[in-house]
């Protein structure tokens, strides 16, 4: 028997994720959405329990400043969708959906309450902060899943990621919260938060298309289960909700709008000058790394390195890096020989005609393996090394068809664990997921889903920046994106991996690198060491043609 869905709507016309929740239940046998509840009471007001302000209007106070801020906001999202694509432009489209549900029950007519107590709903699903009726609830078997997205004012999907983007900060949040039919608390079954670039309608459907995905693994999980998930009640939002952005909010922001994309544009156009990944040497030890004592590599002309990794190999040492040229912005890899007197140029040792980065270096037995950020391609490939440093044959196709980026593959209690940073719903944001595989063999065709995957959903500490090894130990470096484009890479954590089996997964920072003690220093995002020596990349603005 099917789950009953009741979708919750304050209105017919609905955004681009609602219709593809719809039509994604459409295709399904295990769940049908067979009622829209239409709760219009949410325009003028009305919170889970009937008080307070819901929407954007009411949450930018009353009269008409209020009335007009609600009029605007829709031509400065429009507006700025211009700038930020297609699939922008088309998130601001709403439909009707009432076409695409079987029974339509307004909540405001007199006989809703009858019809909600035949509908034999299991189920209800909200989209956004507030909450209906509680007749609605109580009709149900099971209680509410509600989405939500962090700037949202109660109601108004339109202000989620508003403030955030303002501010210039890192991220903007999700949340998938279940209520129980009967409970009075609300369990957060899944959040996380999404990298923000310069445009808050981007950030907006980017978090739209991450909760989408997630949404949906919750009510496969639940059709199967027949039952809520357990999950324990916690905050999910880093800070509250700032109210809605009233007309002098709304110059401001364009303002400071236009302001970054003319700082860009002359940095880019006008200075000559970039963000320049430059890779550095230091002896020693990363826990005893001087990162002022450290030598830089020499950039090639026009172009950066950066990812660093080492191999050691018949009693030389060699690192392989990610070389990419702003003529064409397409990364390979060049290997270096590492001595005393510092780096010595080997030259490209793997290029395909897509970009290439991150070459990630592995041992299985004698042999040697390389496993490249190859995104562009939507696969995973597995290289294996004929000849030390530069001869290197493609070997195995692991994974395909996937956005995934980062991969990082090792032994530990007598598996191969792949981690990778992997775009499950191509939402396009590869910085705030982190998955876990695992297999008996590096060149398996069967790599296994760990149980909590994604481990991570947080752009602040997702995304892979190097494995560490020492006294028994294995760290996971991971990454910290800054505001937009000019923040990737802000700076890096090392994590101690204290758990790792099929079922669970546990880290412990141990140490939060920011990027000091370099001249005129901006970020910092990859490190690894063998000991003897360290390697690390940084990032400054630097000219694009020396």
């Amino acid at each position: 028997m099917r789950l009953r869905i009741g979708l919750v709507v304050d209105s017919a016309l609905q955004g681009w994720n609602v219709h593809a929740l719809l039509d994604w239940a459409a295709a399904r046998d295990d769940l049908a959405i067979t009622h829209l509840l239409v709760d219009r009471g949410r325009d003028t007001g009305g919170s889970a329990s009937g008080e307070g302000p819901g929407r954007l209007a009411a949450a930018s106070g009353g009269g008409f400043p209020s009335v007009l801020s609600k009029r605007t906001f829709p031509f400065l999202a429009k507006a700025e969708s211009l700038l930020a694509g297609r699939a922008a432009r088309e998130s601001l489209e709403k439909r009707d959906v009432s076409g695409k549900v079987p029974a339509v029950i307004d909540l405001d007519s007199g006989s809703s309450a009858a019809r909600l107590s035949e509908s034999g709903v299991d189920l209800l699903v909200v989209f956004g902060s507030w909450r209906p009726r509680a007749e609605a609830l109580a009709s149900t078997r099971l209680g509410l899943v509600s989405v939500e997205h962090e700037g949202e004012i109660a109601g108004s999907p339109e202000t989620a990621g508003f403030w955030q983007t303002f501010f210039g900060r890192d991220s903007t949040g999700y949340a998938i919260l279940a209520r129980g039919r009967e409970s009075g608390g609300e369990a957060v079954l899944a959040s996380g938060r999404v990298w923000n670039r310069v445009s808050f309608v981007s950030n907006r459907l980017v978090a739209q298309r991450k909760s989408l995905h997630r949404l949906r693994v919750v009510l496969a999980g639940i059709a199967a289960t027949r039952r809520m998930p357990e999950a324990p009640a916690r905050a999910h939002w880093s800070n509250p909700p700032q109210g809605g952005p009233g007309i002098g909010a709304q110059a401001a922001y364009l303002g400071v709008l236009l302001r970054r994309l003319a700082g860009k544009a002359i940095r880019r156009h006008v200075s000559g000058r970039a963000p320049r990944w430059s890779v550095f040497l230091a002896r020693g030890d990363w826990p005893r790394l001087d990162a002022r004592a450290a030598t830089r590599i020499e950039n090639p002309k026009g172009g950066f390195l950066a990812d660093p990794f080492l191999l050691d190999e018949g009693g030389r040492t060699y690192c392989f890096v990610e070389e990419l040229h702003f003529s064409d912005q397409r990364g390979f890899i060049s290997a270096y020989e590492i001595g005393e007197s510092g780096a010595t140029r080997i030259g490209k040792v793997i290029a395909e005609p897509f970009h290439m980065s991150f070459p990630y270096v592995f041992r299985h037995g004698s042999r040697i393996f390389m496993v490249p950020e190859t995104s562009e391609n939507r696969d995973v490939r597995l290289y294996e090394c004929v000849r030390v440093p530069d001869r290197w044959e493609l070997r195995k196709i692991l994974m395909s068809g996937v956005s995934t980026v980062d991969t990082m593959i090792f032994e530990r209690g007598g598996r191969w664990w792949m981690f990778t940073n992997l775009d499950e719903p191509d939402a396009g944001d590869l910085c705030s997921e982190l998955h876990i595989f695992y297999a008996d063999d590096p060149l398996s065709d069967r790599w296994i889903p760990h149980r909590m995957n994604p481990v991570s959903l947080d752009a602040s500490r997702a995304r892979n920046g190097g494995i560490l090894l020492r006294e028994g130990a294995i760290y996971r470096v991971s990454q910290r994106q800054g505001f937009d484009t000019h923040g990737y890479g802000e700076d890096f954590s090392i994590n101690r991996i204290d758990v790792l089996t099929p079922d669970d997964y546990a880290e412990t920072e141990v140490l939060d690198v920011r990027p000091t003690g370099l001249e005129n220093p901006a970020r910092i995002h990859h490190i690894q060491s063998n000991g003897r020596f360290s390697v690390f990349d940084r990032c400054r603005m630097e000219s694009v043609r020396t």
